[in-house]
């Protein structure tokens, strides 16, 4: 699959933009499955109200996994040449911010080490995490940070009408 151009980094705006962490089950949701509980997540990053934070290594692994023929088979394609993949990453890196800064580990583990990147990052910026994940949301439960399964509860939390 070519690579898109990697996100820049972005200026923040002169108000404060809720930040949150997406694992990769979450972007799915997003971008591939259409999940109603992340269409209002989707309209609050699309306008500016919450900006989706990744590292390069987060970026790696979406597109990773949106090569999986499962995957593969349910992503949005426009036409029966079009990458349909690659399209799906090239959205994502349309809404994502990119954090290049070295990251504190999180001091709670998670069963899964996998999974443990996207902690690593909800805890260097102190920002929610949305995923669906048990052993995430116990590892966060136990690191104190907020964890959400889906767009709606986060948008909740963070004020926005969902």
């Amino acid at each position: 699959m070519p690579s898109p151009a990697p996100p820049a980094q972005r200026a923040l705006p002169r108000e404060a933009t809720a930040m949150v962490v997406l694992d990769t089950n979450a972007v799915l949701d997003l971008l591939v499955f259409g999940d109603p509980q992340a269409r209002a997540l989707m309209q609050a990053l699309r306008a500016g109200k919450m900006r989706w934070m990744a590292t390069d290594h987060l970026l790696e692994e979406l597109r990773r996994v949106l090569d999986y023929p499962a995957i593969r088979a349910r992503a949005p394609a426009h036409n029966e040449t079009d990458d349909s993949a690659a399209q799906v990453f090239a959205h994502a890196i349309s809404l994502v911010h990119l954090h290049s800064t070295p990251l504190r580990p999180c001091p709670a583990r998670c069963l899964d080490a996998d999974d443990q990147p996207f902690l690593d990052l909800a805890h260097t910026l102190a920002c929610p995490l949305v995923s669906k994940d048990k052993r995430v949301h116990q590892a966060a439960r136990k690191a104190r940070l907020v964890c959400v399964p889906h767009g709606d509860a986060l948008l909740a939390l963070a004020g926005h009408a969902a």
